[in-house]
């Protein structure tokens, strides 16, 4: 037998808790992963405008934080071509305005 049958067959009655717990887990190795590549990005030569954006537009909705979103506008403001530009300016006004949205529904 695999390894993958054999912790199947070990699992415990309660699969809420272990889906919790790796749900947990999965949370902490995305953010220990979300806090290195904001370091290493910045520097990262061998990516695209394009592709730069993608990833700082990722990282304003997995953490909403104002610092990657002025990340995402400097490398939409890097991307050449007018239209993906417009479209990355685009995707990112729709984000910071679904944040805005999310915070004021969040309040008492």
């Amino acid at each position: 037998m695999d390894d993958y049958t054999n912790n199947e067959q070990q699992m415990p009655d309660d699969n809420n808790q272990l889906g919790s717990s790796e749900a947990s887990h999965f949370a902490q190795v995305k953010s220990r992963a979300l806090d290195e590549l904001m370091k290493i990005l910045p520097d990262a030569n061998g990516l695209t405008p394009e592709r730069r954006f993608d990833i700082y537009l990722s990282a304003i909705r997995i953490a909403g934080n104002s610092q990657s979103a002025e990340a995402a506008l400097g490398a939409a403001m890097a991307i050449e071509d007018r239209d993906k530009r417009a479209t990355a300016l685009s995707e990112l006004i729709d984000e910071i305005e679904y944040r805005e949205i999310q915070e004021t529904s969040d309040r008492p």
